[in-house]
């Protein structure tokens, strides 16, 4: 049986009275994701170290201590599967996931700016669905928590406009 750690990163804002998620567009499969992935073999057991590696990888030009910081969501990772993995040809996987929500350091008009447009969406969260066009691990992630109400906001203020464009997911 296949295994795979991921470190994903949560990025809820609040927009108007409406929570949301900040997702990107994963080229290779067709959908929108957490930022995050996997855990590479010199990062087991440091989850963090995973998180900030993928967040300065993916949010580039932002930088992690100087428009944002990482904090863990959980006391353990979460588990599914076995399920059939799409980059192991349809192998069974069992996923372990650990989980962080981002907090920004400055505004997140300022922060979002920076960040392609094409490559980002604001969706609504309650927007995401295991049939929609956000990521299988976005809706087991979702399903997993049983709720993101939980899960830290990125900025305490609602915001009164997306910064970038928002998007339902189809269903």
């Amino acid at each position: 049986m296949r295994h795979s750690e991921l470190a994903l990163v949560l990025i809820r804002l609040k927009i108007k009275s409406e929570p949301h998620l900040l997702l990107i567009r994963s080229r290779k499969w067709g959908d929108w994701t957490f930022v995050g992935g996997h855990v590479e073999p010199n990062e087991k057991n440091d989850w963090a170290r995973a998180a900030v590696r993928e967040c300065n990888e993916e949010l580039a030009p932002l930088r992690y201590g100087q428009d944002f910081i990482l904090l863990p969501l959980l006391d353990q990772p979460i588990r599914w599967g076995p399920m059939p993995s799409k980059s192991a040809g349809g192998e069974p996987t069992i996923y372990t996931a650990q989980l962080f929500a981002l907090r920004f350091l400055k505004t997140p008009a300022e922060c979002l700016s920076r960040l392609s447009p094409d490559e980002f969406r604001i969706v609504p969260e309650a927007g995401i669905t295991e049939k929609g066009a956000a990521s299988t691990t976005v809706a087991l992630t979702a399903r997993k928590l049983g709720s993101l109400d939980r899960t830290t906001f990125a900025w305490d203020a609602a915001l009164s406009t997306s910064p970038l464009k928002t998007q339902s997911l189809p269903v």
